[in-house]
């Protein structure tokens, strides 16, 4: 049934608005009134017309006497002007009074535009950028393309947020240093999977940020060519808004290059126990990338209490400290460093040295907890080889994160954009596995709003059976078992799988994955097209023989370019490694990579906390530092082919 709203009708719901707008107004205190001279309104308000200089009670009493469509007008003013006074609730109270009249579509527009941005101040961002899409406007306003902008940012979607900042921006140019450093800092904050998608956003002015960015990145490390890269970029982009940048980058890269060199390192490993495997090969990856050049200490962490260690390295008084590695070693060394508890001098640590300086003695008993100094006035900087759990970072502090969560968003980010609606997560039944699958999914949520299906399978059989169970095979084959037995016939039936899934992120090791790829493949109906299987680094083992890579294959997965066939940055080093440990699992791989990566990061830690936009190419992955001086890393992609494994271009 269909109600047609006349103009009586329209007045009575008028009526009962300012009603109840002025009853909700009157809930709380009124502040004094200040009266102010105002234009009147025009009849039909527009989204970019300014705001009233009347307080918001007093807008709503003109609307009480006011002929409709002024009334409407002061309606519309008022709850803008109650954002203004952070009266959110009032605002988003009478704008849903507003919903229920007849406006016309500018109307609609600023009053969507109102409760946007009231949903906004109070946090509730996915209803916010809900009101903002359905503003039907051709000719969208600068407040309605600043607050979109807003919205994305603060839901982490900076891809989105850079292209509605440079829509913005393109409307309405600003020359404020404040709003280009800002714009910079969110481009400059991209991983580098995440540049890849803004690249193919056709906003104006992006090809000279990225190009910006891009001569930052590769040359902020030294000052003269980094000048000339941005000469070069100046002459192309003469008249880009970044130029009022340039002289305060220059300025950093000649500070950055005037900074001493890097001349002893301090290295804290588990180099015996249980761990000593893991922290020996990492010391391996550390000794392949050393230059010769400089004074380079190892100290095993599984020798001595912290504090003592400390003692040592202060002793010592190296220029950077590479490690801890082990969580626990990681919040004891901060911890230590904040608190300034009592040094124990039970034992002292084992040192291995390279261009070693004479062994330090013990120190003796007579030495102060004063000595240890705090972790803000370590006279030396901190790569970390872990986050930590409990301790917070503090200046000259950097953390190196493996974390496979980080590959679990990269990927999730990387497949939402190519066009999967309905994407299932299949995991290991384990605490490492759940942390990967949520990631994703976390990450897939944040990216297109949709909840994802999350399925986590036991080992042995009961693996194959939670895949045919979330293909929903099994239901397909009771179907058939029932027909059959109703008709008394044998019934040739295909078990069918679902439709509605398009792809699958498998988070299994290269045994599981083995096993359940196969199962997908074969639990699929004929008449289906083919669910795409995509996976984690933990399903691939340089060491799989060719009948393991070929019931992988059609496969793709994210690991470091150490493990990938032509990806290494170095090429000789990687030959010398292969060489020497043919056998190497693929974790210890990853760990002596990991080495490598450490040792050549210390002379780009203070230039990449400076300028963000700086990318290490790693054998890891592609290294980049956050606000926090965590540096986490991009990975390649690749895909099994029959019994090889090669390079794919995802991004």
């Amino acid at each position: 049934m269909t109600i047609k709203i006349t103009a009586k009708h329209r007045n009575n719901l008028l009526l009962a608005a300012v009603s109840s707008a002025l009853l909700f107004a009157c809930a709380s205190p009124q502040q004094e009134k200040l009266p102010v001279q105002v234009n009147e309104p025009i009849t039909e308000v527009k989204i970019e017309q300014p705001k009233s200089e009347l307080s918001a009670d007093d807008l709503l009493s003109k609307a009480e006497a006011a002929e409709i469509d002024k009334a409407i007008v002061y309606l519309l003013q008022a709850a803008d002007k109650y954002i203004d006074q952070q009266q959110l609730g009032k605002s988003l109270h009478l704008s849903n009074q507003l919903s229920r009249l007849s406006l016309t579509q500018s109307q609609q527009n600023y009053n969507l535009l109102n409760s946007a941005e009231a949903l906004f101040e109070l946090g509730e961002l996915d209803l916010a950028k809900q009101q903002l899409a359905e503003i039907d406007s051709a000719a969208p306003t600068e407040r309605q393309l600043y607050l979109n902008a807003q919205v994305h940012q603060q839901l982490g979607l900076s891809v989105e947020a850079i292209s509605a900042y440079l829509t913005f921006y393109q409307n309405y140019p600003s020359s404020e240093v404040n709003d280009i450093e800002g714009l910079y800092e969110l481009i400059a904050s991209l991983q580098p999977w995440q540049k890849s998608a803004l690249k193919k956003h056709p906003v104006e002015g992006l090809n000279g940020w990225l190009a910006f960015d891009t001569a930052l990145a590769q040359n902020a490390d030294n000052a003269v060519q980094l000048n000339k890269a941005l000469s070069q970029w100046q002459s192309r982009y003469s008249e880009h808004p970044a130029n009022q940048l340039l002289n305060q980058f220059s300025g950093l890269a000649n500070e950055l290059d005037k900074q001493p060199k890097v001349t002893s390192i301090a290295v804290l490993l588990p180099l015996s126990g249980r761990e000593k495997s893991v922290g020996s090969t990492i010391q391996a990856g550390i000794i392949a990338a050393y230059d010769g050049q400089r004074e380079l200490n190892f100290i095993d962490t599984n020798s001595a209490p912290m504090a003592t260690l400390i003692l040592q390295l202060q002793e010592q008084s190296p220029d950077v400290v590479i490690g801890p590695l082990l969580k626990r070693h990681v919040d004891s060394y901060l911890q230590i460093g904040n608190e300034k508890p009592q040094p124990s001098f039970s034992s002292i640590s084992s040192e291995a040295s390279l261009n070693p300086s004479p062994m330090s003695p013990e120190p003796s008993a007579n030495v102060t907890e004063n000595t240890l100094k705090t972790g803000l006035s370590y006279p030396w900087q901190t790569l970390l080889l872990n986050l930590p759990d409990q301790q917070q970072l503090q200046d000259n502090q950097f953390a190196l994160s493996m974390l496979p969560e980080d590959e679990a968003e990269q990927a999730a980010f990387t497949l939402s954009k190519k066009g999967f609606n309905n994407a299932m997560v299949l995991s290991q039944n384990n605490a490492i596995g759940k942390r990967i699958a949520q990631s994703f999914a976390n990450q897939w949520f944040q990216q297109t709003g949709t909840e994802i299906t999350v399925v986590y399978y036991p080992p042995g059989k009961q693996m194959q059976n939670a895949v045919k169970s979330s293909m929903d095979v099994g239901l397909s084959d009771e179907r058939i078992y029932l027909m059959r037995n109703r008709i008394k016939e044998n019934v040739k039936s295909e078990a069918r799988s679902r439709r509605d899934v398009d792809m699958i992120y498998l988070i299994a090791s290269t045994d599981q994955a083995r096993l359940v790829k196969p199962y997908i493949d074969v639990n699929i109906s004929p008449f289906a097209e083919a669910i795409p299987v995509f996976a984690s680094s933990r399903s691939h083992d340089k060491r799989a023989n060719r009948n393991t890579r070929r019931d992988l294959s059609g496969l793709v997965f994210t690991d470091s370019p150490w493990l990938l066939p032509g990806m290494p940055e170095n090429d000789a080093l990687y030959s010398e490694a292969q060489q020497l440990w043919p056998n190497r699992s693929s974790q210890m791989e990853r760990f002596y990579a990991m080495g490598i990566d450490s040792i050549q990061l210390l002379d780009k830690l203070s230039a990449m906390e400076l300028i963000p936009s700086i990318v290490h190419n790693g054998e890891t992955g592609d290294l980049k530092m956050n606000q926090s001086r965590v540096i986490s890393r991009s990975l390649s992609w690749a895909k099994f082919r029959s019994s090889r494994v090669s390079p794919l271009a995802m991004e």
